[in-house]
Parts: C-alpha cells; structure tokens; sequence
C-alpha cells in the first residue's frame, strides 16, 4: 500500500509541476505549426462556423460568375506594427525590426508572382464571428473590422516572441475565410517569429536568404498546408467546404520504415508523387510521421523529399520550393493558379521506385540519398563536406550527410575561419563562396605550409556550369590559371590538376553534373534585397543587378547604369537587368521591353496565352502550343521531349513509338509494331510503293531516303523516340543527339563549344546574331566586359557571377565583390560598417539618418527617415528606457518623472522601481482597494477565498497527509 501511495503522490506532484511549467520543447530549429494550440482551434471555429453558416449561392449565379472570372497576381497587404516593443513583452531592437520587416517584404513580393487569384472586389474586411474575434491571438484594429483594408486580397499580421527554450523558429496559419459566388479562400493570416531562435539581423548573407525560405514556409502554411486546415479547404465543385469527411478520405495510414505514417492522396499531390518516384502503385505522398504535433502530419516527410521547404525544419544546406507543394496549394482549392515556373528542380529519391518511397535506408538496395554512419563525404546536392549521421529528428533513423557547419561551401565566412592550423584552408585550397561546391578532391596549394593532413579527401573548389549544364569548369583561388573541365564522360573519374608541371593532387568529376547544375547559388544571396530561385535572384523593387545590390527605381544595363526602360533588343529580367534573352517561365516582350509571366500553364513560351507555350510543366506535355495532362487519341505522352508524339502509321492507339496498343485494318501487330501487309520487309509502313518506308521493322531507323537502316548518314543521328535518322542541330556534321555534337561544319566557319558548334568567335560564348564578335558570354573562364570578353576586370569592377564584370559599389575604386571596397575613388575614404569596409565621401548619410552632421560622418545622424526618433546622434525604431518617441519633432523625449516607459507625455506604460502604474500615472503607493502586483501595476485586491488563492499549497499539504498514513 505505501508503494501506491509512493506513485500516486509522484504521478500528482508530476501532473502538479507540468500545471505550472507547460514548457514545449523541439530538437533543433523546426516550424511549430500546428503545435500552437490556438492555430488548431482557430481552424476548428472557421469550420464550425461555416457549418452553421453555408456557402449558398443558386446554381445560374455560379455558372454566371464563373464564366466572367478574371485572374490576377495576389495583392497581399502586411501589419508590421506589433513588431515593435509592447508592454510587458520581450524587447526587440531596431535591427531586428528591419531585418524582419525586410525578410518578410521580399516574401510577400515572391508570393505575389507564385500565386493568381479573381481579385476581391472589395475592400478586405477581418470578420470576428469566423473565430473568437482574434487572428490566433492579434485582435484587428476596429478599421480592419469595418471599412477593412483596400486593395487587399490577403492581410498578414506579423508578430514575435522570444522563446530560447522552444526550438521553433517561427509559425503561422490563417484566421478567416473570404467567400464569394465564385472563390473561398484565407483572406487574413497571421505569422509570428521566435526571435530568440531566429538570431541573423543583417550580418550574413546567406542566412538572409535562409531566413527568407523560413518565411516563405511560414506563409505557405497561411495559404493552407496545413493537416487540422484541411477540412477548410474549397470543393470548387460544390462551391463548399471539404468538410472532414472528405478531407479523411485523402489520407491513408501505413506503415513504413516501422512508424506509422499519413500518406496524402488528394488529386495533384498523388499524381506528383507517382510520376516523380515512379511508383504507380502510391496512395499518397507522405507525411512526416516524427516529432511533437507542432511537426507530424502538417509537413512533408523528410526521409523520401529531404530538402523540401515544407518538410518541418530548417537545413543547414537550405530548402527549395518544389512541385509537390505547388501540388498540395492547388488541391487546397483557394487559388486560381500556382506558378510553377518559380520552383526549383529536386532530385531526392526522384525516379527510384516503389522502393525508395517505402524503404529508403531500410532497402537491401543502397541509395546514393543515403550513407553508412560516420562516412566522410560531400552532401546529396554537394553543398558542403560532412559525415554519415542519423542526427536529423526527422530522417526516421536514416544515415544522411550532416554538413559541418564550417564546411559549408557557400558560407563565405569559413573562409577566414580559425582551423588548426590557420593555413588549413589556403593550404588544401579549399574556396567558400556562393559558387563553390563540395568535391572529392586531395588538391594542395602550391605553397601549402602543410600537405600532410590525413583523412582530408572532401574539398571546397569554385566552379562555373555551361550553360546548357553538361560540363562544368573547377577552378583553385590558390593555383592560379588552372582549372578542370568535368564534362559528361568525365562523370565519376579522377583528374590530376597539374600546376608548372607538378601535380598537385586530384579531382573527382561529380557524377550528376546536371543536379549540381540545377543547385546554382544567386551571387552574394541576392544581398538582402531579394529571393534565389534556380540561381537567379528576384529583386524588390527598387533594387537590381545580378546581385539585388544596385538601386535603382528603373533598370540596370551591362555596364551597371540605371535607366528607366532597356533598350531595344533587351529585357527586363526578374533581377532588373536588362539582357538580349529572359529565363523560363517569362517571354520577351516588344513593346514593354520587359520579360513578362507566361501563363501557368508553360514553363516556357513565346507569348502570354496557355496557347504559346514552348515546353511544359511536371504533370504536362506539350500539344500544339498548349500544356495538357493527356494526349489525344493517337498520340502518346513521351517523357524525353515532354510533348505529345504521333503513333506509328497503322496504329490506332499506343504507348510509346515501338509500343503499339491496337492496329488498323490492314496492318497486323507484331512485337508492340503494326505491320502493313502491303508493305515489303523491312518496311512497317510505306506509301504506295512498297519500298518506299514510312516507317521501319524493329531496331531499323527510316533513313532521310524512305529506306531502313541499322545505321544513320552524317549529319543525322539516330533518334530513338521516332526511330528516324533526324538531322543534327545547325553547323554540325557528327551528333549522337539533337543537344550533343562532335564535330561541325568547319568549312561554313562554325566550330564546336562544349557540345554544339556556333558561330560566335573564340572567346565568344555567346554573341550577338548580327555580329559574331559581340559577346553575350565568354568562354576559357574569361569575364563579359561591355561585350568584350577580358582575363580580369578593369578599375572599378570585380570577377563578378557568371562570369561577368560587375560593378563596385559607390566610391571603390578596387572591389572583389559587390559589398565591400579594398581601396576608394578620390574624395572617397575607407568606413567599416557592420563589419564590412566600404567607401564613403564627406556627404555620405546613412539610413535611417535622414541627414547627417558633420563630414564623412554617416551615422551621425542630424534627423531621421520616416518611423524613426532621434536619441543623442542616432536614429532608433523604439526609443530607449524613460523616453518616448514624439510624432511631432520626430525625437525621443523624456517621460514623465519615475516613468520607465510612456507612451506620450502624459501617459505612463510601466515605472521605475518601487513605483506602480495606476490608471496611466506612477505612485509609491496604489490607491485605495489596490495593491502592486509582480508587474509593478495596481490591480484589484484579490477578494478569493482562502482555499482558491493557495491551491497549490493545500493540494501539496493533502499529498504529506496521505503519506502519514
């Protein structure tokens, strides 16, 4: 009996303690979606709600409406006012504010691209009867509430909080519904950022454009991916919610790995997932199936899609937005269209199988994803050098390359960090840079103080793709004019880097050149001014460059001017530059001189209808200038062009070209072919002269002469979707593919680049149509300088990205990037600032200083922008302790006596010590009925019994008790 007494009292005083310490906690930093409890409760009001208030609109209003329907980018409208300090709250710094104010603009600004939708013929009004009058915690102003918020298709509050003992970065969800005849869809949303996790506040590139995925992740959950969301999403084909059970009948439950596991099936996703795996036998993509609830089911599995942005964590190599969340946003029903055009490519288990999606580590197969425990190597997309670990919270027990985060290739700063010995990085010539990946490689320096280090075979090396990502160029900071070329025969085999004929040590030729090259990093990270996608950096407004570094409220040429328009001949790229040619998913357009969005629909095109496209999306192939999911009767799907090819004459329906599925009359089948009876061997099919082919028997190729061959003529090469002999691309004599040649046309003055002849001349890469001798690209690691093609960049520029030279900022006159200076112009001198050395002159004024007194005095402020109040010289978002900003004078002014924060002069907010707040005054002593509580506020004396006001402490006492007895 003492024995249960024992547990009883431990198992109370447990359930005593947690009462009073509800403390959630996450292993790394991880996205707390659903783990904020008021998130999933404000799902459970929105559906309870349009329960009892249904979407009714008669049939003939529908039809009516959806025939009008026009679609436009999202117009999304933010609050950044509760990111500032609130009373009682944690503090925040000025930094801070902008730091988040500026990661959270340039995902509002991506989104607004991604996503279309019927504009809101209103104005955005927050409704309180959808939940419990609060956007999960932020109660709206009045204004939001009534004449709402204009120009509006969703409004984003944004909040923060500072929890170092929570391992979440951030979270979010959506608050309210908007409903219309032709749309449902979130309309109000908020985000909160743990600033205690989320620590970056200008000082480094890289982890700027982590924090932007974060954001971006954070959003996506606003825009409903979400587990406890989904009976709220829209059956567009009742014009009704999906309701829970239909929601439940997307989901399977299975065992895999040995842990239970939610696979989701709705439409899109499934599809998505059949096709990248190959698995046709799926049910669902899956979801993640570890971690507390802020994690499970609201997240993609890490295990089988491992850098997804919407799996549950952040990574230390980065995340990528792919089409399996374009998938799940557009089975949610809320948007009109999803661009994606704007994803990036992934590779993670892609193609593998039933196998994979089921067993991954687990398989008797031993996947390239996965690596045995402690195994040095470079990491799957070769970002960074790191060892075998199942750390990953998420990973179900699998063995992944975990990258040391000082060997980070992309990291700059480990560059300079502090090895033992500190010549280790010179020494290995191991370069961090934003274009430097992970190699196999044992490659000293030629004056390495050291070249004995054992067990170092993993290096960081630059390296610079082709473009038509075949090959790539590996080149050594510390061995100058030496680089390694990888083309695709090289995949996998060592090369000696050789230097004044001595080796040096050796390269490894990655073995998937193209998904290194699919993984390009945006130079400098886009430089706190815009988002990376495939490598090139979407600008905010009012910056550009290839770098986002430039303002400039119009657009950059090569030379690094700012012009409102491009010039004829040019574009407006995503990154404000303007170039002859525009990236997928865009069209150059005449009259605007702009790249303009294709319709969804193409990931390339030539103009803005879904009847222009030039190649299609994941799911789609192309027909006639138009993406479909199906080919016709006739035609089959082929997967090497993406498009839909004719079948063979004589079939009447196939699968592929040599896989027939019925015949027409007069033709047998034979082998998947249909055979003419009326045709003479080897011909399948023939005009009306029986020798005269049309097609060919089985491994023959129709020759450009009607015959069959086992063999094509020059200039041709065999084409295996069609199996015709089909001419090479223009210049070139000997091909094996339509993209790859071996020799060309000499004669006609082409020669071969790479793997294709041009015409441009050496070292022209590329050039312009009109004349050969203006580059557009340079080869033999060479720089594009005013369409001349340079070994190095002159006076004012630096070896810029891709292999262009790019301008130094303002004042330098020497630069070996786009945000620091080496040496400065006359009348320019050398300032550090934020631990970068730039150049400034004697009027430089920086923001948020609106003027500056003194000369070469940029921080000394004399008044300040727009939102921020002068103390002493500076300019601060939030005035320090005892002081308030004045809208007025715009300065910080003191506040009444014994007040340690006011909101005027007038009204106190909090007191100095041994004073209490009362009413909006500081007193020794609180009125009477009053008393100062913990806050230094007074408040009410209690007037509870003695029982209610010590609970605890006879809750404890009744435990002692028992245990007498």
């Amino acid at each position: 009996m003492s024995s249960f007494k024992k547990i009883l009292f431990f198992n109370l005083l447990i359930i005593l303690l947690v009462s009073n310490n509800y403390v959630f906690a996450h292993q790394g930093h991880s996205c707390s979606h659903d783990y904020d409890d008021q998130i999933k409760k404000t799902q459970r009001m929105l559906n309870e709600y349009f329960k009892q208030n249904p979407i009714n609109y008669p049939e003939d209003e529908l039809d009516r409406n959806l025939g009008a329907q026009t679609i436009q980018p999202i117009r999304i409208t933010t609050d950044f006012t509760r990111l500032s300090y609130q009373s009682g709250g944690p503090a925040i710094t000025a930094d801070q504010i902008k730091y988040l104010t500026s990661v959270s603009t340039t995902v509002v600004n991506f989104v607004s691209n991604f996503i279309k939708v019927q504009p809101n013929p209103s104005n955005n009004v927050f409704d309180p009867s959808q939940t419990d009058g609060t956007c999960i915690t932020v109660t709206p102003s009045a204004s939001d509430k009534t004449t709402g918020i204009p120009n509006s298709d969703l409004h984003l509050y944004f909040i923060f909080n500072s929890d170092s003992k929570a391992g979440y970065l951030a979270n979010a969800g959506f608050c309210n519904l908007q409903q219309t005849a032709t749309y449902l869809r979130p309309n109000f949303g908020r985000v909160l950022f743990n600033i205690a996790n989320m620590k970056n506040s200008g000082t480094n590139l890289e982890q700027y454009q982590d924090d932007v995925m974060v954001t971006l992740h954070e959003v996506i959950h606003v825009l409903g991916f979400s587990y406890d969301a989904m009976q709220n999403w829209y059956n567009k084909a009742t014009n009704q919610l999906l309701g829970q059970t239909a929601a439940n009948q997307f989901i399977t439950s299975l065992k895999v790995r040995g842990i239970q596991t939610n696979l989701l099936g709705s439409p899109n996703v499934l599809a998505v997932a059949k096709k990248y795996y190959g698995c046709s036998t799926l049910q669902g993509m899956q979801l993640e199936n570890q971690g507390g609830s802020g994690s499970i089911n609201s997240h993609w599995e890490r295990t089988v899609i491992r850098s997804e942005i919407m799996t549950a964590s952040a990574l230390t190599e980065g995340l990528n937005l792919t089409f399996f969340t374009v998938a799940l946003l557009k089975d949610t029903g809320y948007w009109d269209d999803v661009n994606e055009s704007l994803t990036d490519p992934i590779y993670w288990g892609k193609g593998k199988g039933c196998d994979f999606f089921l067993n991954a580590c687990q398989s008797a197969s031993q996947y390239e994803e996965f690596v045995p425990a402690n195994q040095a190597a470079c990491s799957f997309w070769d970002d960074g050098q790191g060892v075998g670990s199942n750390s990953d919270p998420f990973g179900d027990g699998c063995n992944v390359v975990q990258i040391y985060s000082n060997r980070l290739c992309s990291d700059i700063a480990n560059q300079s960090y502090q090895n033992d010995p500190a010549s280790f990085n010179s020494d290995t010539s191991n370069d961090f840079s934003y274009n430097s990946k992970c190699f196999a490689s044992t490659v000293y320096s030629p004056n390495a103080a050291v070249t004995g280090y054992l067990n170092e075979n993993l290096r960081c090396h630059f390296y610079q793709c082709s473009p038509d990502k075949t090959s790539i160029t590996i080149t050594f900071s510390q061995i100058p004019n030496t680089q390694i070329v990888c083309g695709a025969s090289d995949q996998g085999n060592q090369k000696n880097v050789v230097y004044n004929s001595k080796t040096l040590g050796q390269v490894t030729c990655p073995s998937n050149i193209p998904r290194i090259c699919d993984d390009q990093q945006c130079a400098n990270f886009c430089t706190y001014n815009g988002i990376c996608i495939r490598g090139l950096c979407l600008c905010n407004s009012g910056f550009g460059g290839v770098d986002c570094s430039q303002k400039c409220s119009g657009f950059i040429q090569q030379d690094g001017s700012c012009v409102p328009s491009c010039p004829n001949g040019t574009y407006g790229n995503p990154d404000n530059v303007c170039r002859a040619t525009c990236p997928n998913g865009t069209y150059p357009d005449n009259n605007s001189s702009l790249c303009k969005q294709c319709d969804f629909s193409c990931s390339q095109c030539q103009g803005p209808s879904n009847t222009q496209c030039k190649a299609c999306q994941f799911l789609t192939y192309l027909n006639n200038g138009s993406c479909v999911t199906t080919c016709p009767n006739g035609q089959y799907a082929d997967e090497t062009s993406k498009s839909c090819q004719n079948c063979p004459d004589g079939c009447t329906g196939c699968t592929s070209y040599t896989a027939c599925t019925g015949c027409k009359s007069g033709y047998q089948q034979n082998s998947g072919q249909c055979i003419s009876t009326n045709c003479t061997s080897p011909c399948a099919t023939c005009t009306s002269t029986q020798t005269n082919c049309l097609s060919c028997t089985q491994n023959l190729y129709l020759q450009p002469t009607n015959t069959c061959n086992s063999s094509c003529p020059s200039g041709y090469f065999k084409n295996s979707q069609n199996m015709t002999c089909s001419a090479c691309s223009t210049g070139c004599k000997v091909c094996s593919d339509a993209n790859t040649c071996t020799q060309c046309d000499s004669s006609n003055g082409y020669r071969l680049q790479g793997s294709s002849c041009t015409l441009c001349v050496s070292p022209c890469a590329t050039c312009s149509l009109s004349n050969p001798n203006t580059c557009l690209s340079c080869e033999n690691s060479m720089y594009l300088f005013n369409n001349s093609c340079v070994a190095n960049c002159q006076t004012g520029y630096f070896n810029g990205p891709n292999y262009t030279c790019s301008q130094c900022i303002t004042g330098c006159d020497q630069c070996s990037n786009g945000n620091s200076c080496t040496t400065c112009s006359a009348n320019y001198q050398a300032y550090t600032y934020k631990n970068v050395q730039i150049c400034i002159n004697s009027s430089s004024c920086f923001s948020p200083c609106s003027t500056c007194s003194g000369t070469f005095q940029p921080t000394t402020c004399a008044s300040c922008n727009q939102g921020f109040y002068m103390q002493g010289t500076t300019c601060v978002a939030q005035c320090g302790s005892g002081f308030y900003g004045n809208q007025q004078n715009q300065k910080c002014t003191q506040c009444p006596t014994n007040c340690q924060a006011c909101s005027d002069s007038s009204t106190c907010t909090s007191c100095s010590n041994s004073y209490y707040l009362s009413q909006s005054s500081c007193v020794q002593t609180c009125p009477q009925g009053q008393t100062g509580d913990n806050n230094q506020i007074c408040v009410t004396i209690n007037t509870k019994s003695f029982a209610e006001r010590n609970y605890f402490a006879i809750l404890i006492l009744l435990l002692l008790i028992t245990l007498s007895f």
